[in-house]
């Protein structure tokens, strides 16, 4: 789809805008980006603090794949109405440390919904504390490709320091690159949303790495007036929207715009 094809859809549905990106791991840094590892984990190339966190995360969780049957339902070795409530505990809890201007809401219903993609393209991973073999995290790999996204990680904020974090990803790296030979695992886009280090916790611990890209925005013509009228104030907007969710989601969209202009003055 050309330019004027995706200019030509956004005008027939009255879309806000369009966002894609394009030189992909270009080799050089930009405003954009994806984070990716494409390599397993070798514990002998890591320094001693990573594998010290690597090996506590060993020694305190039990981490397994489970296996979802596309025809039945049922997964293996697991009752999954009592696992998918354990699931939405945990996302519950995990979204409790969100700040207000962003957090999630979430019900039984939405989130089964949202879960139904275990019966498509993606793979489930637990880990268990291994003293009280709790549930204390969950992620949800989609399988696209030869690309593996790390989709969704969730962690019980009470075993957040007991490296889960570090274990479950380590795990799901060395089966997805090494085991079924993806070339990349990625943990997506850079993130404009939500206020986290996750991916610097990532390319720090897990020796991830930014694959860099050029952003590319279309906007429809609703929108493009909108942006026009207020990115000259986007800085007040940034602090109002330290207080009010609907402000944020626009500051997110005027900061998103600001890493767009980047690319613009380089062409």
């Amino acid at each position: 789809m050309d330019v004027k094809e995706i200019s030509d859809y956004l005008t027939r549905n009255n879309c806000y805008f369009a966002r894609w990106t394009s030189d992909f791991d270009c080799g050089y840094k930009t405003e954009w980006w994806y984070c990716v590892k494409d390599a397993p984990i070798d514990l002998v190339e890591m320094t001693a603090k990573q594998r010290y966190r690597i090996k506590r995360g060993q020694k305190l969780n039990i981490i397994n794949k489970v296996i979802v049957n596309t025809g039945t339902g049922q997964s293996i070795n697991e009752d999954i109405d009592s696992l998918l409530d354990n699931l939405l505990e945990i996302q519950k809890d995990s979204f409790k440390t969100y700040p207000l201007k962003y957090r999630p809401q979430t019900d039984k219903t939405s989130f089964r919904e949202e879960m139904k993609c275990l019966y498509k393209d993606s793979d489930l991973w637990l880990s268990r504390d291994k003293e009280t073999n709790e549930i204390n995290a969950y992620a949800i790999i989609r399988k696209e490709f030869d690309f593996a996204w790390l989709k969704v990680v969730k962690v019980s904020p009470k075993y957040i320091n007991n490296d889960v974090n570090a274990i479950i990803v380590y795990e799901i790296v060395n089966h997805y690159l090494g085991e079924e030979h993806f070339k990349y695992i990625c943990d997506g886009e850079r993130n404009i949303r939500h206020q986290t280090n996750y991916q610097d916790f990532l390319v720090k611990n897990l020796n991830f790495r930014y694959a860099y890209c050029k952003l590319h925005i279309l906007y429809g013509t609703l929108m493009k007036n909108v942006i026009k009228i207020l990115f000259p104030i986007r800085g007040v907007i940034y602090k109002i929207g330290e207080y009010n969710k609907t402000i944020y989601n626009v500051a997110c969209l005027l900061k998103q715009h600001e890493y767009y202009l980047s690319f613009l003055s380089h062409k």
